[in-house]
């Protein structure tokens, strides 16, 4: 045991030497505390020196130990132990508990103290704990029963009294601190444990952080109502349930709080919190079975805890691997899909291509065209998702690995280096055949994967085998070959096959004997000089090297174009030479670039346009193309709307959404649109959208896809509003004028025989006046005399009063005309009229007196005194009085409401004001804003216009002055009106 310490601390890394000091000073803070729980001598309920032990000698290895000794040795004497020679026999059993629970568990049953499984945990627990304290509680107490210091018959009392209490204490301390706090002393090299686990959790990722203080909350509450209430001793079941439940709830980090807890309630803080120390304490019997019961609760519940933990973590790490794999799975799906989006841009040159094309992903085969699945003889399925090893052997020629030397070509695609290289590939019945590939490395939504573009070149390897072993065989094959054929030497043409001739638009004699920069442009399409690079071409293959390269020629008509060229080193007549193979691929080249010239001018249109341009695909249902104006227009980002189009579907106005239906049932590729409707941003901001729509058919007149344009109409919908209001204005404004003229021509049809009426009653007045005197003396001879049958007493006062009523009612239409006259008189709209307020209320109200009568009985209006009067216009003022008059009485609900009208000057201010009353129905005030509006009116269905409040409000304003409005749906309304004074009338 001493070889194994030793050696475990000179193997790990050195610690700082205050672990050597720092023990001792721990073990005498912890003595100093644990005296008073002493029960007799060497004896205590709760000694600390030996759990703090157990943590320290995990962590700081066998040195803590000397420290342990010395503080149990010179501290003896607080515990009633006076033998002074003794001591050092004293201080061993306490030592060998902490040395032997380091021993056991770490250098015998290489145990963590982290405890990072249940077989650990259970180990530490048993041999950690329980056997070291066993051990060493029975050596201590036959020490202290043979030295005198403890009766002899108290021998096993005592040991199982001390082996409980020895066992409870690192159940609370030892197995918390060292689950918590192990990787974070090793982290800052305080530790010489290595390789600890991150520090358990509290609770594991799949609880609620709300929801578990919530619980630990009512389990800490509930074991501490229970050791309140609940003896433990008769109901330990009870406790058993809680600590065990905890367990299985949250696992091993819970467990063991829930364990210290009911540890310090049972021992510790029942003793601070009743004051029962020492000679205290109930019958000794009844504690140890409490504190046995509390012991083995506290073992199982840290037991189930870690295997509840254990099978916690096994559900989220097995939960994280199929969550990794299906994002695999559907990153190869997306991926998929993305090759398809493209179908239709490149299927031509896809399809028709007489080589093998395949796309694939870490070695993953997602595409091919119809030209593999022929050269490799095998169905589609059996090459989509197959890995690309299935399709060449395991080894190469030279005997390395084939998977390997594919690897390495294919990262370097990944990475932009363009791989050209032959290679042997296996088809699906295992033969075997020659190929000639190109790996590239492209984009597909948004990542890189690998494009292979493999041609058989089995006929080509027999041709070059024939050519150096068979000139006949070669001659055959030169003959006939489709590709340009040359041997060269040095640069020179020696012999060229008819297709060249063909190629090159040229005779033999102009081919044979010509050197090769002769038929290259002085650049190349890269601008590298093409003299320089034949002649490296040259001596590479000179040297041995096989050379495939694109490469640009010029025909004799002065004509250029792209091909693919392949050098080959071989030996005739014992010289070197070379064969060059060229393949015309201008075709290809110029369908490549059309195509990306295509592609670019239609993301320019799409972008250049001030409109949400789409292109949807019937067939999946999803956007192929959504133009970036997307996020500005509809604020929603252009991947949102891709993945999912219905998205901008239910984004649209609840009102037009019916009506528009655009997803609804399929209706987007059964009809083209042209629509407005309300769109609802995801700022809540309400946006007019015009939406058109046309329909892409096939051959066949099948819908497959919907091109469309979304725009912002917001402004347009805006101008259009105001310019209706606009119209309405005018026409308000037309009825207006009509409707003056109306009233000055009724004026003065009116006036004529009134005029004629007031003549009259002034004639008869005389003629009454003359006439009174006479009839009177008839009156007094006769007194039965009568007039029209009414005695002539009552008759005389019955005549004047109709005349007087007849002259008074022709005065008052005479005012009343007048006024209309004056009101509907066309007015410049000069504001540089003195006017005075008192006079502009009389002529309204003389006007709306009708109205007056009709609507209250309670009309009065009281006139501020020494007003001022005001520079404006008389018509207008008088036009917004009556306005503010008929409303009042309009919202009158019966006669018996009012309409006051008060006037008063505010000196201070340089104002007069107005203010006009009613106790109608008032006005809601979520309306109460929207009343000096055009058009806005609550009496719609009764005639009114909703043009009187807002041309009053204009009036107000040109006169410099304010109005405000507040209102009581209960109390009515008030309107007041201030008008600046001018300073000199001030």
């Amino acid at each position: 045991m001493i070889r194994d310490a030793w050696s475990y601390m000179t193997e790990r890394p050195a610690l700082p030497r205050w672990t050597w000091i720092l023990p001792l000073l721990i073990f005498h803070m912890g003595t100093g505390l644990s005296l008073g729980f002493r029960i007799s001598p060497g004896m205590s309920l709760w000694y600390l020196p030996v759990p703090l032990g157990m943590i320290l000698i995990h962590w700081w290895g066998p040195r803590v130990l000397v420290g342990l000794y010395l503080n149990a040795m010179f501290c003896a004497g607080y515990w009633g132990l006076y033998k002074w020679h003794l001591w050092p026999l004293y201080a061993v059993p306490e030592t060998l508990k902490v040395g032997l629970s380091w021993w056991i568990f770490q250098r015998m049953l290489k145990g963590k103290p982290w405890l990072p499984d249940l077989n650990h945990t259970w180990r530490f627990l048993f041999f950690g704990i329980i056997v070291p304290c066993g051990v060493s509680t029975l050596a201590g107490q036959s020490l202290l029963t043979l030295t005198g210091d403890l009766a002899p018959g108290n021998l096993l009392r005592n040991a199982y009294t001390e082996f409980v209490q020895d066992i409870l204490s690192p159940f609370a301390i030892t197995v918390p601190v060292l689950l918590f706090a192990s990787s974070w002393m090793e982290k800052r090299g305080l530790s010489l444990t290595r390789g600890a686990h991150p520090r358990p959790p509290l609770v594991l990722s799949s609880h609620r952080p709300r929801t578990l203080a919530f619980e630990a909350a009512a389990v800490f509450m509930v074991l501490t109502a229970l050791s309140l209430y609940v003896p433990m001793g008769k109901f330990w079941f009870i406790y058993g349930a809680v600590l065990i439940g905890t367990a299985l709830r949250f696992g091993i980090g819970p467990a063991s709080l829930a364990s210290v807890w009911t540890i310090l309630l049972t021992l510790p803080l029942s003793a601070i919190l009743t004051g029962r120390f020492a000679a205290e304490w109930p019958a000794r019997s009844e504690l140890l079975k409490v504190n046995m019961n509390v012991a083995t609760l506290c073992f199982a519940a840290l037991v189930v805890g870690r295997a509840m933990s254990d099978v916690f973590q096994e559900i989220e790490r097995r939960a994280k691997v199929e969550a990794d794999l299906r994002k695999s799975i559907s990153e190869w799906e997306r991926m998929r899909e993305t090759v398809k989006e493209g179908e239709d841009k490149y299927r031509i040159l896809f399809e028709s291509s007489q080589d093998a094309i395949v796309l694939g992903d870490d070695g993953i085969l997602f595409e091919c065209n119809e030209a593999a699945l022929e050269m490799f003889r095998a169905r589609r399925e059996e090459v989509i998702g197959s890995h690309a090893s299935r399709f060449f052997p395991e080894t190469l020629e030279d005997g390395s690995n084939a998977e390997t030397e594919m690897a390495k070509r294919r990262v370097a695609a990944i990475k932009g280096k363009s791989q050209f290289f032959e290679w042997r590939m296996k088809r699906g019945d295992g033969t075997l055949f020659d190929t000639e590939t190109n790996f590239v490395g492209i984009t597909l939504g948004g990542k890189r994967v690998v494009m292979a573009v493999i041609r058989d070149i089995t006929k080509r390897k027999a041709m070059e085998k024939d050519l150096s072993n068979n000139e006949s065989k070669y001659r055959t094959l030169f003959e006939s070959a489709t590709d340009t054929i040359f041997i060269a030497e040095k640069g020179r043409i020696l012999d060229c096959n008819p297709a060249s001739l063909e190629m090159f638009r040229g005779g033999r004699d102009r081919l044979v004997g010509a050197r090769a920069i002769s038929f290259s442009p002085p650049k190349q399409a890269d601008g590298s000089d093409s003299e320089a690079a034949i002649e490296r071409l040259r001596d590479a293959a000179l040297g041995g090297e096989l050379q495939k390269f694109e490469w640009t020629f010029r025909r004799f008509d002065g004509t250029t174009f792209e091909a693919e060229v392949a050098n080959i080193p071989v030996t005739i007549d014992d010289q070197p030479r070379v064969v060059v193979t060229i393949r015309d691929i201008s075709a290809r080249k110029q369908i490549e670039r059309a195509l990306i010239e295509s592609e670019e001018r239609f993301r320019q249109m799409a972008e250049s346009i001030q409109e949400v341009f789409f292109l949807l695909d019937r067939s999946r249902g999803r956007m192929l193309y959504l133009s970036p104006l997307t996020k500005t227009i509809l604020g929603i980002p252009v991947a949102a709307v891709a993945e999912n189009p219905e998205s901008f579907f239910d984004r649209m106005h609840p009102e037009d959404r019916e009506r528009i239906g655009f997803f609804k049932d399929g209706a987007w590729h059964t009809r083209p649109f042209n629509e407005d409707f309300r769109f609802i941003r995801p700022d809540g901001a309400e946006r007019w959208l015009r939406l058109r729509s046309f329909l892409i058919r096939d051959d066949a007149g099948e819908v497959f896809r919907v091109a469309g344009v979304i725009g912002d109409i917001t402004e347009y919908k805006q101008a259009q509003e105001e310019s209706r209001q606009h119209q309405q204005r005018l026409i308000q404004a037309d009825k207006m004028n009509s409707l003056g003229q109306m009233v000055s021509g009724v004026a003065h049809e009116v006036n004529n025989p009134n005029n004629l009426i007031m003549l009259n009653a002034d004639v008869m007045e005389t003629f009454w006046r003359h006439m009174r005197p006479v009839m009177r003396e008839q009156a007094a001879a006769n007194p039965d005399w009568k007039l029209a049958g009414i005695p002539y007493g009552i008759a005389e006062g019955k005549f004047e009063t109709l005349l007087n009523g007849v002259s008074g009612g022709a005065k008052r239409i005479k005012r009343i005309v007048d006024n209309l006259k004056d009101f509907a008189r066309i007015d410049g709209g000069d504001l540089s009229e003195s006017v005075s307020m008192e006079k502009v209320l009389e002529a309204s109200v003389a006007i709306v007196d009708n109205l007056i009568r009709k609507s209250t009985d309670r009309f009065s209006i009281a006139h501020g005194t020494d007003l001022p009067r005001i520079r404006g216009n008389f018509q207008k003022l008088e036009q917004v009085i009556i306005n503010l008059i008929t409303n009042a009485c309009q919202a009158l609900e019966s006669r018996s409401k009012a309409v006051r009208i008060t006037t008063w000057h505010e000196a201070e201010n340089g104002m007069v004001g107005i203010r006009v009353e009613d106790e109608g129905r008032g006005i809601p005030s979520e309306l109460l804003d929207k009343v000096a509006d055009p058009f806005f009116t609550t009496k719609r269905d009764t005639g009114g216009t909703g043009l009187g409040l807002s041309v009053s409000y204009g009036i107000v304003r040109e006169h410099r002055g304010r109005i405000e409005f507040t209102s009581d749906v209960l109390r009515g309304t008030t309107v007041e009106i201030r008008i600046p004074v001018p300073k000199e009338t001030a």
